[in-house]
Formats: structure tokens, C-alpha cells, sequence
């Protein structure tokens, strides 16, 4: 049985993205954890950190996520596929201390979570919590769901690369996994200042590709690109319905994602991230 992670704020963008999981995951056996956490990066009171246990405000804030909780999983146990099954967990920590907790304590295969949360700018494509998470919980994949987008099964997924780090199996089996389950093509797209590839880079390159030898794939070069520029190109050309990125410290996923300027980024509002992680 997979066993998933659904953060949520209750707001209907994270509505929205458990949604989408339900719909993704609808044919598989899943045990849904519907994640509620309230400390200083996700509550509106800043001293909440400090509050302590039988304070009357952090016990009415208890409370209440545990109340909230329950309804949303009443809510989804009456739509419920015959697959699937949820429980609830209230944390108070930060979000990406609370899922990593989760992670030492039992096996977890996936996080799905919005993009923006309940105050998240219009012009932002991640909130400041999604950002965090995928930076920081290394022991699963993380999947990112805009809120504009509409779920249909995946037929292209993206898979940029710069080809300068040697991959291993399991740090790409989730898009693996993914393009199995619903017999989708992999794009693996080359990104370069350069149009020739170094030694080392078609060695990485040829690994690579051996991953994915059992799905449909195919291989691209876009040179002379800003990343996000490249990446806006081919998805806008191919169509495509979701990215692959695998994060590792100072690598491809840093070059995009610390940009001063995320209008660059507003061509992915409509596409789901899923991110992976360099296993050390």
C-alpha cells in the first residue's frame, strides 16, 4: 500500500491539490495522512512558538486543526474510491520539521501539496511553505500541484537535466514509477551553454537514459538558454503535463529556483512539479 502525505491549511488551493492526488492515485491502494501543522511559518501568530502545553490558546488551537481535520476526512471518506483510506495528524512544529517527523516515524512514499497556500500572492508560482519542503524534506518525493491546473492523466513528462551529476536508479524511480503507471513518454531535455557534451556528461547521459529504457523516451538539447526559458519553450511546444526535477545541493534545481525574478517562472503555473532528491 502507498502511503501519502496530503499537507493542508484548509484553504482551497490545498483542497484542490488532494483533490488532484485522489484522482492521480484513484486505481492504487493508498493510505492518505492528511497533515495539518500550525507553529510560526504557517499560523498567524507570531509568538505561537512559544507557547506552551495547557496554554488555553495553544489548546484552543489544537483543537480546532483536530476538528477541522476530522471534517475534511468525513468529507473525503463520502467520495472515497474503495482503494483508499485516510487518517489525520495535527502537528505543532513548522511544516518541513512535521513532515520529516513523519518520516523517521513510518515509510511515506509521496507529499502532494499546493503551490500556494491560503495567503500566497497571485504573482508567486510557490508559496514560501511549498519552497520549504521541497527544499528541505530529502526522504521522499515531493509533488507539486498549481492551483489552475486540471488534472488529466499524464502523457509527456519533462526531465531537464544538465547531465553533470551521475544519477542514481532510485533517485529517479518516482518519475519512473509514474510514467509506468500511466504509460507516459519521458522527455529527458539537455540544457547547455555548450553544444558539445563532455566525457563525463555523455557517460552520465548514457546512464541516464538506461533508467528509462523500458518507458517511451526520447533525448533533447536546447543550447544557449536560460533554463527557464528553455524549459517555457518545450513545454508550451510539447504540451507537456508535468516537470521532473531531482534537487541536490547546488545543482540544476538551485540554478531555477533561486531566482530573484519568479515572473519567470509563471509559464509553470499550470504544471505539476514533481521533485526528487539526490539520496547522499
Amino acid at each position: 500500500m502507498k502511503r501519502i502525505v496530503l499537507p493542508t491549511d484548509f484553504s482551497d488551493n490545498s483542497r484542490h491539490a488532494i483533490a488532484c492526488a485522489l484522482d492521480i492515485f484513484r486505481e492504487e491502494h493508498c493510505e492518505f495522512i492528511l497533515l495539518n501543522v500550525f507553529g510560526a511559518d504557517v499560523y498567524s501568530t507570531a509568538n505561537t512558538m512559544a507557547l506552551q502545553s495547557g496554554d488555553a490558546v495553544l489548546d484552543a488551537v489544537i483543537k480546532r486543526s483536530e476538528r477541522d481535520l476530522e471534517n475534511l476526512r468525513q468529507m473525503l471518506e463520502n467520495k472515497k474510491s474503495e482503494s483508499h483510506s485516510f487518517r489525520t495528524v495535527s502537528r505543532y512544529s513548522f511544516i518541513s520539521e512535521a513532515i520529516n517527523s513523519l518520516l523517521k516515524e513510518e515509510r511515506i512514499d509521496l507529499v502532494v501539496m499546493g503551490t500556494k497556500g491560503a495567503t500566497g500572492a497571485r504573482e508567486i508560482w510557490f508559496g514560501s511553505n511549498t519552497v520549504t519542503v521541497m527544499e528541505n524534506v530529502t526522504g521522499c518525493p515531493v509533488l507539486a500541484i498549481p492551483a489552475s491546473y486540471h488534472y488529466k492523466r499524464p502523457g509527456e513528462i519533462l526531465f531537464p537535466s544538465s547531465f553533470e551529476y551521475r544519477y542514481r536508479e532510485e533517485e529517479v524511480e518516482a518519475v519512473c514509477e509514474l510514467a509506468r503507471k500511466f504509460k507516459a513518454a519521458v522527455r529527458v531535455m539537455h540544457i547547455s551553454e555548450e553544444d558539445v557534451l563532455s566525457k563525463e556528461q555523455r557517460e552520465n547521459k548514457q546512464r541516464l537514459m538506461q533508467y528509462f529504457e523500458p518507458l517511451e523516451c526520447s533525448s533533447h538539447t536546447l543550447s544557449n538558454f536560460e533554463p527557464e526559458t528553455a524549459i517555457r519553450c518545450f513545454v508550451q511546444a510539447r504540451d507537456i503535463d508535468m516537470i521532473a526535477l531531482v534537487n541536490h545541493k547546488h545543482g540544476f534545481f538551485e540554478s531555477i529556483f533561486r531566482k530573484s525574478t519568479v515572473k519567470e517562472l509563471g509559464y509553470h503555473s499550470t504544471v505539476p512539479l514533481l521533485v526528487m532528491h539526490r539520496k547522499e
